[in-house]
């Protein structure tokens, strides 16, 4: 992130406005993308009024590979039939990564995005842009007093369009929002976008998920080269069976080491436990 950034004016800034939906609440369970919605807006002044202009906008269903879990289907309203046949991530990285270099990335409780921007971007072997990342969550929680900082609940307090939980109409939500503690905050005095990091309390901590404390030599073969290999998996009733998987990534969370594959039996993406992986045949 160049100073140059940090100085400019925050009326005076290009921001990318990011949401995505997704197939569960987390990348280290092994859950994805199954919808992005992009806006890139540039303020304006009406009348002596804060306003912004759309610039660019970008949405698209997106295959994750994997069953969309019920509680993630209940809030999006997406199926698996929706994103039958749709673009996998790897995909669509080179126009996201398009709109979002070169601006600072805006997102509504941006650290569950942007795990989920971090994961997908791994996948494709593609590096996260460096530039900063702005989360209005925390801006309004911390600059300003609504009695609920959810999306939903400030886009009603300031009366304008709610977000429906579908990526592209959460954003255009957030433009509006947006727009709104920027104008209030400069109100106040706050200039230019280093000014504004200071005030959400510091930029966004854009990290990589946890990596297992150790794999088995023949998992971490297959994860290097991407060649497939039979596990024996027992299932949290005991149940054993035999899979052929591709593994893809490894990851660690609440002191658990998980492996994300392609299951060809099932031919989706699954998430294996690994300490419930008793048998790795590396032969194949």
């Amino acid at each position: 992130m160049s100073d140059n950034l940090l100085s400019r004016a925050l009326g005076k800034i290009e921001y990318a406005l990011l949401d995505f939906e997704t197939t569960g609440s987390s990348p280290a369970y092994g859950h994805r993308v199954c919808e992005l919605g992009l806006l890139v807006i540039e303020m304006e002044n009406n009348d002596g009024q804060l306003d912004y202009r759309p610039v660019e906008s970008y949405q698209q269903l997106i295959d994750p590979r994997r069953e969309i879990s019920p509680g993630a289907r209940a809030v999006n309203g997406i199926t698996r039939d929706m994103v039958e046949g749709k673009p996998f991530f790897e995909e669509i990285t080179e126009p996201l990564l398009e709109l979002i270099s070169e601006r600072p990335l805006v997102a509504h409780h941006a650290p569950f995005d942007m795990k989920f921007l971090v994961a997908e971007l791994e996948l494709a072997g593609e590096a996260f842009p460096n530039v900063p990342v702005l989360d209005s969550c925390a801006l309004a929680r911390r600059q300003f007093d609504f009695a609920s900082n959810a999306l939903e609940n400030i886009a009603a307090t300031l009366g304008v369009d709610r977000p429906t939980h579908r990526a592209l109409d959460d954003v255009q939500a957030l433009a509006d929002v947006w727009t709104h503690l920027l104008a209030q905050l400069i109100e106040r005095g706050v200039q230019n976008l280093g000014e504004l990091l200071e005030k959400q309390g510091g930029e966004v901590k854009v990290t990589k998920p946890d990596s297992p404390r150790s794999l088995p030599l023949p998992i971490n073969e297959a994860l290097a080269t991407r060649r497939p290999l039979k596990i024996e998996y027992q299932s949290a009733g005991g149940r054993r069976s035999t899979r052929r998987i591709t593994p893809l990534k490894a990851t660690r969370n609440n002191e658990r080491d998980y492996l994300i594959a392609h299951c060809h039996r099932s031919g989706a993406q699954r998430t294996f436990r690994i300490d419930r992986i008793i048998g790795v045949d590396g032969g194949e």
